[in-house]
C-alpha cells in the first residue's frame, strides 16, 4: 500500500473513532445500578455439578439461584443438541446417568415460592419429583413423592425409585420406616413393586438387588434379595428387629448389614451381623449373634449400628464395630424402695 493512502486510512479510522465517541457522549447513560435484591436471581453453575454420560457424549449441570428456581442443562458434546428442564428452588442438586448412557434421571424440588409458603404452615409437606428422560427421543416420564433412586449399575436395564409416603400426625415412634419402592423396567416400562422397603442396594453388575423390609409392630421386617433378571425374590432372613446399614462389597460378588434389637434393661440396642456371599437362588447366608457368643466376645459389650459392616477382600470375614452395653438408670421409685 502507498505511503499517502496509508496515512488517509489511518486519519479516517481516527475520524471515525472521534465521531463515534462524541455520539456516545451526546447519548444519556440509561443502564440502571445493580441491586442487592437482584443478585439472589443470578444463575451460576454450580462446583462438582457438571457431569459427563459414561460413553462421554452427554454433558449435564444444574444451573441455580441463591432464589429463585434452577435449571438443569443436558447438551450433547460435539453437537448442538442442548435441552433445559426446570428444577424447581432447592439450593441442591441430583441427576444420574444410567451407566449405558441411554437414560438420564433428575430431581425437581418444589418452586422457590411453594418452599417459602410451606416454610410459614408448619403442617404443610412438599415432595420432590423425578424425571426420567430417554436421551435417544428425549421422552420424559414423571413420577410424584420420590425419594432415593437408583439405576441398576453396568446392566443398566432397571431404575428403583422410593416413593415416600405423607407425614402421619398420630404416627408411633414404633411405627415402620419403609415406604414402597417401584422397579421400571427401563426397556418395557413395566413396573414391579415392593412394599414396606427401608434401604437398598445394587451390586455393582445390577444384576442383584439386595433390600431390606420395616413395617409397623416389626411384623415381616427381614432381609431380601431380588434376582433383576427375572423378578424373583428370595427371602433370606425374618425376624422382629431392625436391619440396617446394608452395603455391597466393591466388586458386587457379597453384602453384608446389620440386624438390631431392643432390649429394655439397656441404653443402645443389641446388635447381629449377617454377611451374604455367592449370589445365587441360595447364597450363602453367615449370621453372627455377639449376644450367643460367650467365648471370644467381650463380656458387657454388643455390635455398634454406629458403623457399617464390611467383607474383607478374601471374603473370609466380616469387620464391624463394637460398643459397651449401657445399663438404664434404676427408677427413682426403686432407689427409695431400697
Amino acid at each position: 500500500m502507498p505511503i499517502q493512502l496509508l496515512k488517509r486510512f489511518v486519519s479516517f479510522l481516527l475520524v471515525s473513532s472521534s465521531l463515534l465517541t462524541l455520539q456516545a457522549q451526546d447519548k444519556k447513560v440509561t443502564a440502571k445500578p445493580i441491586q442487592w435484591k437482584q443478585v439472589g436471581s443470578w444463575k451460576s453453575i454450580q462446583p462438582f455439578s457438571v457431569e459427563l454420560s459414561p460413553d462421554g457424549k452427554w454433558m449435564a449441570y444444574a444451573l441455580l439461584t441463591v432464589e429463585g428456581d434452577g435449571e438443569l442443562i443436558i447438551q450433547k458434546l460435539r453437537d448442538t443438541v442442548k435441552r433445559s428442564f426446570p428444577i424447581g428452588g432447592s439450593p441442591s442438586f441430583s441427576f444420574e446417568f444410567s451407566d449405558d448412557s441411554k437414560w438420564i434421571a433428575f430431581k425437581e424440588f418444589p418452586k422457590d415460592k411453594d418452599r417459602k409458603a410451606a416454610a410459614k404452615s408448619p403442617g404443610r409437606q412438599l415432595f420432590d419429583k423425578l424425571h426420567l428422560v430417554n436421551l435417544d427421543n428425549w421422552k420424559k416420564t414423571e413420577y410424584e413423592k420420590a425419594g432415593l433412586y437408583l439405576f441398576n449399575g453396568k446392566t443398566a436395564s432397571h431404575l428403583a425409585i422410593q416413593i415416600l409416603k405423607e407425614r402421619n400426625p398420630s404416627a408411633k415412634p414404633d411405627d415402620g420406616k419403609g415406604t414402597d419402592l417401584l422397579m421400571i423396567n427401563l426397556s418395557s416400562q413395566k413396573n414391579m413393586l415392593l412394599g414396606n422397603v427401608s434401604e437398598f442396594a445394587f451390586n455393582k453388575e445390577g444384576n442383584w438387588m439386595a433390600f431390606t423390609t420395616d413395617a409397623n409392630g416389626l411384623s415381616g421386617n427381614g432381609l431380601s434379595l431380588l434376582n433383576v433378571t427375572n423378578s424373583s425374590v428370595s427371602i433370606l432372613d425374618n425376624d422382629k428387629a431392625t436391619y440396617r446399614s446394608l452395603w455391597w462389597n466393591e466388586n458386587g460378588t457379597a453384602f453384608a448389614l446389620l440386624k438390631m434389637f431392643k432390649d429394655e434393661k439397656y441404653k443402645v440396642e443389641k446388635g447381629v451381623a449377617i454377611g451374604v456371599k455367592n449370589m445365587s437362588a441360595n447364597p450363602d447366608v453367615f449370621i453372627y449373634d455377639a449376644a450367643k457368643d460367650s467365648v471370644s466376645f467381650p463380656k458387657n459389650m454388643t455390635i455398634s449400628p454406629n458403623r457399617r459392616p464390611v467383607w474383607t477382600d478374601d471374603l473370609t470375614r466380616v469387620l464391624f464395630g463394637i460398643h459397651a452395653l449401657e445399663l438404664l438408670s434404676q427408677p427413682t421409685a426403686e432407689i427409695f424402695k431400697n
